[in-house]
């Protein structure tokens, strides 16, 4: 079914605005209506207003993502030089997840990790921390990784993960920087 939302002003009869989606059912209508709303007033393609929650069945062809999937984690450390893999569960708010990250100058973590993603639209930014073992040279102590970045493609299977973290071992050891920066790029899939 396709809707078609306008904006006219009388006493012109051609639109100023117009937007068109189609809905493959009465139910997503509810979905619909809303995002031609939004994208008639704010003079926006009808994309623009995609989210976890009204992605429709017209456009779940390319995205297929619905919130709460698991994602093998994959990704390189551009500062220091490193890598890091792990697994995550990602939600529409909330990502939870085991990851292993190494770097040749700086320090190791491996860990539970969690973020809050607070938009679930295509790209949003996330706040993350983590518990676990860091440290380098085989010299390990319990420590938290705090990590504040970028997600894109979302709405995707896949995703880029792109941020900034601090490593903090919890003890203090002598000749060990008390914080270890650095700057990761991460695919999840």
């Amino acid at each position: 079914m396709l809707i078609t939302l306008e904006d006219l002003e009388p006493p012109r009869t051609t639109p100023e605005f117009a937007a068109t989606h189609a809905a493959s059912s009465i139910d997503e209508a509810d979905v619909v209506v809303p995002r031609l709303v939004r994208a008639v007033l704010n003079r926006e393609p009808f994309d623009n207003g995609a989210r976890m929650t009204t992605v429709t069945a017209q456009e779940a062809t390319p995205f297929r993502s619905r919130p709460g999937e698991g994602l093998f984690v994959i990704g390189v450390g551009l500062a220091p030089l490193g890598a890091s893999t792990g697994w995550s569960y990602e939600a529409r708010a909330w990502r939870l997840g085991i990851l292993a990250q190494g770097a040749d100058d700086g320090a190791s973590f491996f860990g539970v990790e969690g973020a809050w993603i607070p938009y679930d639209a295509s790209v949003s930014p996330y706040i993350g921390a983590g518990l676990g073992s860091v440290g380098g040279n085989f010299d390990t102590s319990l420590g938290t990784k705090l990590e504040a970045g970028v997600e894109f493609f979302r709405l995707h299977r896949a995703r880029l993960m792109a941020g900034v973290s601090a490593i903090i071992p919890f003890e203090s050891r002598p000749g060990q920087d008390r914080v270890s920066w650095g700057l990761s790029l991460r695919c999840g899939f």
